[in-house]
């Protein structure tokens, strides 16, 4: 059986972190997410390029301006809704909890 920390840390990886430090990353996260879509965009979007070229310039290499995460005025006892899938594993052998990967049809698990 995994212990709790495994599990923490693959459905809620920043739990451990202090909440400004968790603010903080996901800060750079989105940052980092949105320059990375910028170059993708420019890429393969030609006709695009001046105008996310202009963008880029503006907003510090992303193609909108990021504003701040804003905090959130409750830090402890609120609801939060994480759905898993129960079922067998890929390999269909194996019992699994996780999330799903694809359409129920398909039989896709975790």
């Amino acid at each position: 059986m995994p212990s709790m920390n495994w599990l923490n840390n693959m459905v809620t990886p920043l739990w451990n972190q202090p909440y400004e430090d968790q603010l903080s990353t996901k800060q750079t996260n989105t940052r980092e997410f949105l320059r990375n879509l910028s170059k993708m965009l420019q890429r393969n979007i030609g006709e695009m390029s001046p105008w996310l070229k202009q963008q880029r310039k503006n907003h510090s290499g992303m193609e909108c301006e990021l504003q701040p995460i804003k905090p959130s005025p409750v830090l402890e006892s609120y609801d939060n809704k994480c759905e898993f899938t129960i079922g067998k594993s890929v390999d269909g052998i194996d019992n699994t909890v996780g999330f799903r990967l694809g359409a129920y049809k398909g039989k896709y698990f975790l």
